[in-house]
């Protein structure tokens, strides 16, 4: 009797070390990921900055290009097996991947601060992205909204310390604000957008691959290319070139979700 209470007690300690050891690898993957996304939402601001909201939407039509052949060498075969890529579906990629070409070779506002952001963001997003979807495909169970929190929180550190570095003056500043109607409803709008563009993000990683998830992304972002054009003067219909490319991303991001449905 008192040996097999030894063995039970022993095998249990064994089972909570593996818990405790798996627990531990999900936190510190958790955190790595949290990391990635801070680091891709400053990297997010700087592209904001020094690129058109044109520019911004087709650099980034390279990134589903670049996930189709990485995404299944990286993850798990657990993850990646459901990926599986049609010939279709590949020859959208390289056509958005052709439309951002393009645009590159006439868009007359091109910068070398503006291509290093927007290469950094590339470079950003992909591991981002990857790591997400092998955390969410693991641990599908866990609430998008909580994740999306968690998010949030974290990402409220670092902005609070660069604010506090790079704006002496932020409360001042912040005190006109909240007095302000039109940017307290631009605000409002930018919590509404930004935390909805964070779920839908989560819930598509849940459910499906991360080159999938790019390529819906981008053809959302289209929206704003549009606006751009709108609302900022955005110079992409005078060249031909430029229009060809938005064209063609367009196109092969509409290609590539009929591909996929």
């Amino acid at each position: 009797m008192h040996h097999q209470a030894s063995r039970l007690v022993a095998r249990f300690s064994e089972l909570h070390f593996w818990h405790c050891l798996d627990l531990s690898r999900r936190v510190l993957q958790l955190a790595a990921q949290n990391g990635r996304f801070v680091a891709y939402q400053v990297i997010n601001h700087e592209v904001s900055l020094y690129c058109s909201l044109s520019e911004r939407t087709v650099f980034l039509n390279l990134c589903p290009l670049f996930a189709l052949f990485i995404e299944p060498l990286v993850l798990p075969s657990t993850v990646s097996k459901s990926f599986n890529a049609t010939f279709s579906s590949k020859m959208a990629l390289v056509t958005m991947a052709f439309g951002a070409l393009l645009f590159s070779l006439q868009y007359p506002e091109f910068s070398a601060d503006g291509a290093r952001a927007a290469g950094l963001l590339v470079a950003i997003v992909l591991p981002y992205r990857l790591l997400q979807r092998m955390l969410l495909a693991e641990c599908r169970e866990a609430p998008a909204t909580l994740l999306c929190a968690f998010d949030g929180l974290l990402l409220a550190l670092p902005a609070g310390v660069l604010t506090t570095v790079n704006e002496r003056f932020f409360l001042e500043a912040w005190n006109v604000w909240l007095h302000n109607p039109s940017i307290m409803l631009m605000l409002a709008l930018s919590v509404f957008a930004f935390v909805g563009n964070h779920l839908a993000v989560l819930y598509l990683l849940k459910a499906t691959s991360a080159t999938s998830t790019l390529v819906f992304n981008n053809l959302a972002n289209f929206i704003v290319v549009f606006e751009g054009i709108v609302f900022f003067s955005d110079p992409v219909l005078q060249a031909p070139l430029v229009m060809a490319g938005i064209i063609f991303s367009l196109f092969g991001g509409i290609w590539y979700a009929l591909c996929s449905a």
